[in-house]
């Protein structure tokens, strides 16, 4: 949409921007004109979230905003959809702005494994505790800077990694996972380039971050039977609250493994949607598993092997909660 530009320099000037802590401009085209009236406005003192994701805007008129004078309490910054280079990635990095962030995200723009040399130089490490860095191109080399961006903060307070759809191999993950990142608690890894049967889940079992994490994201990562097998037999899963594996198929017996892990007591959403469970006898696994008890979310849509059966001991399962049985329950009325 538009965000016009009489719009944004009446919002520039008016009082109310001053109350405002989360300010998001993304998904619009808007003029340059506009972002000067914002940077200009006297009224930002209190702004926390910035978001300029996917807008229509071109890095050299967002530059004005960001060394603001009134962005003293700027805390997140969300960018998206700009074209860098060497250069242009390190003059955005070295803005005093960026020194005082807690979250960065830098989606779709473009990052390779070259650009990722400068952000890990060029960053200042010391207060973020997230980053989004999906849907760009880094590869093993990337990562491995960025382990090396981390390990020069202090690790107690790093919490947050989105590397959705990168070109991520197993040298790449090899890395991440033998880093020192004891707090982190919501890993993204969807859509990387992993290859199936590599040992992603002999990779993850062995990192020192796996008990703390509390969301992990693996969905269209080429993830097999056997990395849930290992994962359920050798991680401690303890602290996890979201499981996403969607896009992937398992035997009923990974479905098994995963549902009867020792460690994975504190589940609140498993998604496994357009992939497969293995069938009925992977949703009869997931009905009969006690530890289960606390899951308020279940996905499996798009299975094409589970049947009425399959439905039908998830909604009546004596362990799923209230919640789960509920829904599986109006698929059945559904389908009649």
């Amino acid at each position: 949409s538009d965000a016009r530009a009489k719009d944004l320099r009446a919002l520039a000037k008016h009082p109310a921007l001053a109350s405002v802590i989360a300010l998001d401009l993304g998904y619009n085209r808007i003029a340059r004109t506009a972002l000067g009236a914002l940077a200009a406005s006297p009224h930002l003192s209190n702004l926390q979230t910035l978001s300029l994701a996917s807008c229509t805007v071109e890095l050299a008129h967002v530059m004005p905003l960001l060394v603001a004078p009134a962005l003293t309490a700027l805390r997140a910054l969300k960018l998206g959809n700009l074209t860098f280079d060497p250069t242009t990635l390190g003059d955005l990095l070295a803005l005093p702005v960026m020194s005082q962030l807690d979250a960065l995200t830098l989606t779709r723009c473009g990052l390779d494994d070259a650009l990722m040399a400068v952000f890990a130089r060029a960053l200042p490490c010391d207060t973020i505790t997230a980053l989004d860095l999906s849907y760009n191109r880094i590869g093993p080399d990337g990562v491995e800077a960025l382990v090396t961006l981390l390990s020069r903060q202090d690790p107690s307070i790093f919490q947050v990694l989105n590397l959705r759809h990168n070109l991520i191999t197993m040298r790449g993950l090899r890395a991440l996972t033998g880093a020192q990142l004891p707090c982190l608690e919501d890993l993204n890894l969807s859509g990387t380039r992993l290859e199936r049967g590599e040992g992603l889940g002999e990779a993850l079992a062995s990192a020192s971050f796996i008990q703390g994490l509390r969301v992990l994201n693996l969905s269209a990562s080429h993830v097999i039977s056997a990395d849930i097998e290992h994962l359920a037999a050798h991680a401690d899963l303890s602290g996890l609250q979201e499981l996403d594996l969607s896009n992937a198929s398992f035997s009923a017996a990974a479905i098994r493994a995963l549902a009867t892990c020792p460690t994975l007591t504190q589940l609140r959403t498993l998604s496994i949607s357009f992939g497969s469970i293995g069938g009925d006898e992977g949703a009869l696994a997931l009905a009969s598993a006690p530890q289960l008890g606390t899951l308020e979310h279940l996905w499996l849509n798009g299975d094409p092997r589970l049947t009425t059966k399959g439905v039908q001991a998830l909604a009546t399962s004596p362990h799923l909660g209230e919640q789960v049985r509920a829904a599986f329950q109006a698929r059945l009325d559904e389908e009649g």
